[in-house]
């Protein structure tokens, strides 16, 4: 009887713990990092970069509350390339690196003039959309938000997505800079909206 009892608070607890991790989330606690993002590797001036800007807006649908951010993110980075081919098959001219476009709308950079002769490296931009919908269970006003709420509710993410993957890049991504540059219609459902920049460095692990 004992043992019955036992198990029976043991997984009384196991339920009230997930019901009470999955509301602080959506309460708006920091999201939970997966495997192999607990315990993120310190970033380098050295670490490769990716740059993104994001908005963030309320989801109203059919004239309810909102009961959804709507968050997008647009992510950029540089790549070198040395591959004569690739330069071959992405249509960089050897006669003055001259920008085109390719079937992906990956922008040519013009690149060192010395070696574009010589097909010997360029530089592409490379731009990735992230978006995601946030649930609302406290209604905080979308303008009180901080950097650095976002950045205690965000921190995770990168890794999480694994979005070094989208760039070709290994390591782990961690969130190192977030800055609010906007906001705009705050006490407005329908229009409200913020936006700004963040930075994303990606650390090589053993």
């Amino acid at each position: 009887m004992g043992r019955k009892v036992k198990l029976m608070m043991f997984l009384a607890f196991v339920a009230m713990f997930t019901v009470s991790y999955t509301t602080a989330w959506a309460d708006g606690a920091k999201e939970p990092p997966k495997d192999g993002c607990e315990d993120l590797p310190l970033p380098t001036n050295q670490s490769p970069v990716i740059h993104g800007t994001f908005t963030a807006s309320y989801f109203v649908e059919d004239g309810q509350p909102a009961k959804y951010y709507s968050i997008q993110t647009v992510l950029k980075t540089t790549k070198v390339i040395t591959n004569k081919q690739m330069m071959e098959k992405l249509k960089i001219s050897s006669a003055g690196c001259t920008k085109m476009k390719t079937d992906e709308e990956k922008k040519i950079k013009s690149g060192n003039k010395d070696k574009c002769p010589g097909f010997e490296s360029a530089e592409i931009d490379l731009t990735k959309l992230h978006t995601f919908p946030k649930y609302i269970v406290i209604h905080k006003n979308l303008c009180e938000y901080t950097e650095n709420d976002l950045m205690s509710l965000y921190w995770a993410r990168p890794c999480n997505v694994k979005i070094q993957e989208e760039f070709g890049l290994k390591g782990r991504a961690v969130l190192t800079d977030i800055k609010i540059i906007n906001q705009n219609h705050c006490d407005d459902e329908k229009k409200a909206a913020i936006s700004g920049t963040f930075k994303i460095r990606v650390v090589p692990v053993p």
